[in-house]
């Protein structure tokens, strides 16, 4: 089982080339398209399509440890490794909602007037790819440094 991204044009690409190959089982994940056959995001509810069912799996929305899409993202790929090894829907999405923050991508420091203070990881804000999920992740918030300066 190969569980690849559509979100940029090279994975999308070999998601493709796999499916022409038909010798392999690809399961496609998405936060920004519908992937059908796999796992994708809309709006916030993490839709769980492998078995063709577009079945309502979990809404990430109330995930408070995966904030932002590139998070999501990570988050359809481990809800597809779950089923792809046989796992029930609602023993994936219970080991999701206990899943803590280990504090390396995000730790809130801060509740002030009514705006969230971040710290995001300085390899996170270092990968090139990864700021613009960094920056959306955190656009809500009042500040977001980085704390290894």
């Amino acid at each position: 089982t190969a569980i690849i991204s559509l979100d940029d044009p090279a994975s999308r690409g070999m998601v493709m080339e796999l499916m022409m190959q038909n010798r392999h089982r690809i399961v496609p994940v998405s936060v920004s398209a519908r992937a059908a056959g796999g796992i994708f995001v809309d709006g916030h509810m993490l839709i769980d399509d492998m078995d063709h069912k577009a079945v309502k799996a979990l809404d990430l929305a109330t995930l408070p440890t995966l904030m932002g899409r590139h998070n999501w993202q990570n988050a359809c790929a481990a809800y597809a490794v779950g089923r792809a090894l046989g796992l029930e829907i609602d023993v994936i999405a219970a080991a999701m909602r206990e899943q803590r923050d280990n504090g390396k991508k995000r730790i809130e420091i801060a509740q002030a007037f009514g705006f969230g203070l971040a710290a995001v990881d300085r390899a996170l804000a270092q990968a090139a790819e990864a700021q613009p999920a960094a920056g959306d992740t955190f656009r809500s918030t009042s500040h977001v440094h980085d704390p290894n300066r």
